[in-house]
């Protein structure tokens, strides 16, 4: 969501970014045919073997995005007939509450531009009294910079939306607790694949190579920023590891389950062949641990071959 000036209105987009091509152009004929909007595939030029870096789908235009939401309200909640799954959880749940609420109310809000500078700088939050954030390592447009813009006094647009937050960060927490009240009765199922969107997104298939002792260690990695109850209930799957808090780049919490045993592995790797990794670096590591793993199972791993198959991998990080 971005404020137009010289419109007096809100710009909205939405946008899917992956490194795979293929899914992305799926996706573009789901969103004609099913949603019914024409989506823009942006194609960054790749850097010599790396795969190309920004690519993504995008949505522009109110109208359009506002076809996208109520496709998202239908379909991605955490109930779907008689089944309880997980779709939209987490401060993503909580921004699209936001956004929907900035598009559903563009009229009204138009004259108001302090409470739409509040909520859009509320959005990634988990709750309005969090400090403004900076996403992605990189400076957004700040709560001043936005204030200047509209002539308005510095700092007045905090809190000016105190009261429509509040709502949501009820709704958010109400979510919250339903979800770990289900977990705890396990009477949730995690969708698979949200948990492959765990490496494909901060989690990752890692190897590392402890000094002196001539061992490679494979890890599956999961990472979340939701509560440490996603991650406790990949039991689902029979997917286990010990939890830990971590900071991700932004310092926001975060939370990452390692599996590393061979029991455990067998189970993960089992897991992600039924539900394969769609990022084209995590696929790749995923397919070198299969390969490990079974030299492992054997009796013909070789320690050296091993490290040169990883120092050989495209994606290598």
């Amino acid at each position: 969501i971005s404020l137009s000036k010289s419109k007096n209105t809100i710009d909205a987009t939405f946008k899917i970014t992956s490194k795979n091509l293929k899914m992305l152009k799926l996706l573009q004929q789901f969103m004609n045919k099913t949603i019914g909007v024409n989506a823009t595939l942006d194609i960054s030029k790749p850097k010599g073997d790396e795969p190309p870096r920004g690519t993504g789908l995008r949505v522009q235009g109110i109208l359009k995005v506002e076809k996208v939401l109520d496709f998202i309200e239908r379909y991605a909640f955490i109930v779907q007939s008689d089944r309880k799954k997980l779709f939209l959880i987490g401060t993503k749940y909580r921004t699209f509450l936001i956004v929907k609420y900035l598009i559903k109310n563009r009229n009204s809000l138009n004259s108001n531009r302090k409470v739409q500078i509040d909520l859009i700088k509320s959005m990634h939050k988990v709750s309005r009294f969090d400090d403004d954030l900076t996403l992605g390592g990189s400076k957004t447009t700040s709560r001043e910079d936005l204030e200047n813009r509209f002539n308005l006094e510095k700092g007045s647009s905090k809190n000016a939306a105190e009261h429509i937050l509040a709502k949501f960060d009820k709704e958010y927490a109400d979510q919250n607790d339903f979800l770990t009240n289900e977990m705890e009765k396990k009477t949730l199922l995690v969708n698979p694949d949200f948990i492959v969107g765990l490496t494909d997104g901060d989690g990752n298939f890692g190897f590392s190579n402890t000094a002196g002792k001539r061992e490679l260690t494979l890890d599956v990695n999961l990472t979340s920023d939701l509560n440490s109850e996603i991650l406790n209930n990949v039991w689902s799957y029979g997917l286990l590891g010990q939890i830990v808090k971590a900071d991700k780049v932004t310092g926001k919490k975060a939370y990452q389950t390692h599996i590393r045993s061979m029991e455990r592995l067998e189970k993960a790797l089992g897991f992600f062949s039924d539900y394969p990794p769609i990022a084209d670096d995590r696929k790749e590591r995923f397919e070198l641990m299969c390969q490990i793993l079974e030299t492992k199972r054997n009796g013909t791993y070789n320690y050296y071959q091993a490290i040169e198959l990883v120092e050989s991998l495209r994606f290598s990080l």
